[in-house]
């Protein structure tokens, strides 16, 4: 009864803390402590009676990028899927550039998320971010020139541009709120404006050709039943935006029309995050274990890719039409047991 013990991911990542307490009043009596766990994320902790030995679930999550073959007239792959990257690592929502060369993309390390590039046959690894900010949900410019991406480096949860390298960094977004914070940015096709989206789930489009003191966000129109929007692809042909509808608590995988105003809805979502192919008509994603396409126009959805041990995420297929490409992920927890009887 002399510590509460809890998880959090203050030290980087997801491990076990304790702080002193008064067991009758609940105050705490000390600042809270690091008790490390030989594991990157681990839970679901409890003691033996005499609270010498601690239980707990050590997860070990893995994502690579799998790309297969496409042909995108007849809607289907050839061949068998192929590993791009492999390794102990975990990568989120690889874009391919537009010259087909390199992947950009979240890596998750210990204590930190960075951007990184890899080339397209895997091999050449190189930082854009190594540092203490969270940097997340990367994408390419339309001239991969430069890149937009989320990020807490400012203290608050904002949009960033810079060079492809990570030189000169640019915070884009200025909300400045513990509440609320801008992210998923997306480029509009000609490179002149970016989409992104706050945690209130309404959707703002910044035009990055005014100066930055002229960068007034315009909303996405929400109506009556449309009570969020979040914005994930943007259409090549600049027409629509793919992402997630809100209807109150419901959503649904969907697009909105710039032409109509109006929103489409395409499937009951579970987070699904759409991407849309270079005929702005179809558009992929991910759904638990299966890679599906669906005809916006028709409504037709085709399973392409399926995997039973994998859960497949952010399918992207590159310019050329030929390569559907998407994160591969695993997940593993296996039950430790901490032993402190040498140290009580």
């Amino acid at each position: 009864g002399k510590y509460l013990y809890f998880v959090s991911n203050k030290g980087g990542s997801l491990n076990f803390w304790r702080v002193r307490i008064d067991e009758s009043s609940g105050a705490a009596l000390s600042e809270p402590e690091p008790v490390t766990s030989p594991s990157k994320f681990s839970r679901h902790l409890n003691f033996s009676r005499d609270g010498k030995r601690m239980i707990y679930v050590q997860t070990n999550n893995q994502s690579n990028i799998q790309g297969v073959a496409f042909d995108a007239a007849a809607e289907k792959i050839n061949g068998e899927p192929f590993w791009i990257t492999q390794g102990d690592r975990e990568v989120t929502r690889a874009e391919l550039s537009p010259d087909g060369t390199r992947f950009v993309m979240r890596v998750i390390r210990r204590t930190q998320d960075d951007l990184v590039t890899v080339s397209r046959d895997g091999s050449d690894w190189r930082d854009i971010t190594n540092d203490a900010p969270f940097d997340r949900y990367v994408r390419w410019s339309p001239d991969g020139k430069q890149i937009t991406f989320t990020s807490d480096r400012s203290g608050s949860t904002e949009v960033w541009t810079g060079n492809s390298d990570g030189t000169n960094l640019q915070q884009i977004t200025f909300i400045n709120s513990p509440d609320n914070g801008a992210g998923f940015p997306v480029w509009s096709p000609d490179g002149k404006r970016i989409c992104y989206t706050t945690r209130e789930s309404q959707s703002f489009i910044i035009d990055l050709t005014k100066n930055p003191g002229e960068r007034t966000p315009q909303p996405i129109g929400l109506s009556e039943k449309v009570t969020g929007f979040v914005t994930w692809d943007w259409s090549p042909d600049g027409k629509k935006l793919g992402g997630t509808i809100y209807e109150g608590n419901d959503r649904f995988l969907g697009f909105y029309s710039f032409e109509t105003n109006s929103f489409t809805k395409l499937a009951e979502t579970n987070d699904f995050i759409p991407s849309w192919l270079p005929d702005s008509r179809h558009i992929v994603y991910g759904k638990d274990n299966k890679i599906v396409i669906t005809d916006t126009i028709t409504g037709k959805t085709i399973e392409l890719v399926t995997s039973p041990n994998k859960q497949l995420r952010s399918p992207f297929v590159s310019r050329d039409e030929k390569l559907l490409y998407y994160s591969a992920h695993t997940n593993e927890s296996d039950i430790w047991l901490l032993d402190n009887s040498q140290n009580p």
